[in-house]
């Protein structure tokens, strides 16, 4: 008698964490506000105005835990050094899109800069790649691309770069930017951040101006 009490009592036991990680898994997945998708965890840092507060993708896969470890990394990096941690958020429709801006100072007036984006489907807890984001917004590579180099061209036609920019590496950074440009989706507008690989330090010092290109105003 006691062994068939014990026995049911270990499975409601069980049967009850189960309900509670189902449900903590529907909320992550399914019921969340937009504004409850990024969590703001409060550090040792967070009262720093170059650092701030800790963003944490508050999504549950395999995927996002991995993205949240090398946020958390990074952002370590820059709390316990010298550098700027920036981030923002929107979510559009099922898109979770996460902008990160880390500024490298090295003691100039101009820094490294390095961008970190994810795009998620909250339904699903995936990383979105370009390529995927384009098609959920209708948005052909082409287009992106038409626009990239006309900004390029516009940055290359400006008096002051005349005598920087080599006409090389001008070609080049057309295709490192292609190659390397980074989607986000915030105030329900499409940019593209791109990093610049020049090889004049001084004209890498200019293209900071021209890092975030507008793909598309005012999203459907």
């Amino acid at each position: 008698m006691k062994k068939n009490i014990i026995i049911i009592l270990v499975v409601v036991i069980i049967l009850s964490i189960g309900a509670i990680v189902l449900s903590n898994i529907t909320k992550n997945n399914k019921t969340l506000s937009e504004y409850d998708y990024v969590l703001e965890k409060e550090t040792e840092f967070s009262e720093d105005p170059y650092t701030g507060k800790l963003p944490i993708i508050n999504l549950n896969s395999s995927e996002v835990q991995k993205i949240n470890n090398i946020i958390m990394n990074k952002y370590y990096r820059c709390a316990y050094g010298s550098d700027v941690f920036y981030y923002d958020y929107y979510v559009y429709k099922d898109i979770l899109s996460l902008f990160i801006r880390i500024t490298h100072v090295d003691g100039t007036e101009y820094g490294d800069i390095e961008y970190l984006v994810y795009n998620i489907n909250v339904k699903t807890g995936k990383e979105l790649s370009n390529s995927e984001v384009l098609k959920y917004l209708n948005i052909s590579e082409n287009e992106v691309d038409n626009i990239i180099t006309k900004r390029l061209n516009d940055y290359y036609d400006i008096d002051t770069m005349k005598g920087y920019l080599s006409f090389n590496d001008y070609i080049l950074s057309i295709k490192y930017s292609k190659d390397n440009n980074k989607l986000v989706i915030l105030d329900n507008n499409l940019y593209v951040y791109t990093t610049f690989k020049l090889t004049s330090s001084l004209v890498n010092d200019y293209a900071g101006n021209i890092n975030e290109i507008e793909i598309k105003k005012g999203l459907n």
